[in-house]
């Protein structure tokens, strides 16, 4: 049985720093990444309800994700910090459309070979 582990949780950035400008950007990345997964169905409830905005007490389990949506997660979601954490715009989620079709080509490929 897997274990409904916590994948994010916004209190901990709330924690890191009392700088206004990094909690907001803290709040815009998890409403970005959240609402893009809810969009592409990778999530198994609504975190944010269209027009809703994030708040501290927020967080993202396991079983939150589908199996799709947790791969993703894994392989992208850091990549994307990183990027915008080197300048990229918090909204772009290129990243999240290539490694979303790379998982799908291989869920393919894979239901191909069975």
């Amino acid at each position: 049985m897997q274990e409904n582990f916590l994948i994010e949780e916004l209190m901990s950035s709330f924690h890191a720093s009392k700088n206004r400008e990094y909690r907001q950007r803290a709040l815009d990345s998890f409403a970005t990444w959240v609402r893009y997964f809810q969009e592409h169905d990778l999530m198994t409830r609504t975190i944010l309800a269209e027009g809703q905005q994030p708040d501290w007490e927020m967080e993202v389990r396991r079983f939150d994700l589908t199996d799709e949506g947790f791969e993703l997660y894994k392989q992208a979601v850091g990549k994307w910090y990183n990027g915008h954490d080197r300048g990229k715009p918090i909204s772009d989620t290129k990243i999240f459309d290539k490694t979303l079709s790379k998982i799908r080509e291989q869920k393919l490929k894979e239901g191909l070979a069975e």
